[in-house]
């Protein structure tokens, strides 16, 4: 047997503005978490998790044009290498 509770008017109101400060209290949690989680990953600690470096190396990624940038109009030392590469670990140490 089903027995069906009539709810009052206010109470279903309360629940939909329950159910919406919950919900923005989880989009805006979940924001901060991913600001987070993108603020702690710097270059510095990104390379020494790839390398045996020390975590505070000057080490930073650059992309394809800042890489030619520097070849042809700048000064700057280029690593190119990728972490399973044997001599490009050696090199590093």
């Amino acid at each position: 047997m089903i027995l069906w509770v009539k709810k009052k008017k206010k109470d279903k109101k309360l629940y939909i503005i329950i159910g919406v400060i919950l919900f923005l209290v989880c989009c805006i949690g979940l924001y901060i978490g991913f600001i987070g989680f993108e603020n702690k990953d710097t270059d510095a600690k990104k390379f020494a998790s790839e390398y045996p470096v020390d975590k505070d190396n000057l080490f930073v990624y650059r992309t394809l044009e800042e890489i030619n940038n520097i070849l042809e109009n700048g000064t700057g030392l280029v690593f190119l290498g990728f972490p399973e590469c044997p001599w490009c670990r050696g090199y590093l140490q």
